[in-house]
């Protein structure tokens, strides 16, 4: 989960997007890969791109699924703790896919992230996940992207 302090908010550049808020500091309250994800939209025949930065793997999953009709993503990728990828810091990878892998033993779901060069990362989804079936499904894949 991201969080902001109130002093980090900055003022509205224009009276009129009062609905926005600003802020040029966010905080990482845990030590979890989160994901950076860019995205490119169409609105009114004009192209733009916006980058977001998703907390855990169910949100991405929801913003994947939300992104069309309004854009298309562009490229998605991991920042990945050090604990996880063996070394003294955070290192932002780019990930190739994401798919549910069903764990027979413990009941619950893990995503596993395949980033470049083909290295993987395995992530607990959720209590809230329920497996239905053995067979993995793919939440997201770039061979996919257009």
């Amino acid at each position: 989960m991201f969080f902001t302090q109130p002093a980090a908010e900055l003022r509205s550049p224009v009276p009129f997007d009062l609905k926005i808020k600003r802020w040029s500091v966010i905080e990482r309250d845990l030590n979890d890969p989160w994901f950076h994800v860019c995205i490119k939209m169409t609105e009114e025949e004009m192209e733009f791109g916006r980058t977001l930065l998703v907390s855990d793997v169910g949100y991405l999953e929801r913003v994947l699924n939300e992104v069309s009709p309004f854009g298309a993503v562009c490229s998605v990728m991991v920042m990945v703790p050090p604990h996880m990828n063996a070394s003294a810091h955070w290192r932002m990878e780019q990930v190739m896919s994401i798919n549910t892998v069903p764990d027979e033993s413990s009941g619950q779901a893990h995503v596993r992230l395949t980033v470049e060069h083909g290295k993987t990362y395995d992530l607990l989804r959720g209590k809230t996940v329920e497996v239905t079936s053995a067979i993995p499904q793919c939440i997201y894949s770039a061979s996919q992207l257009g």
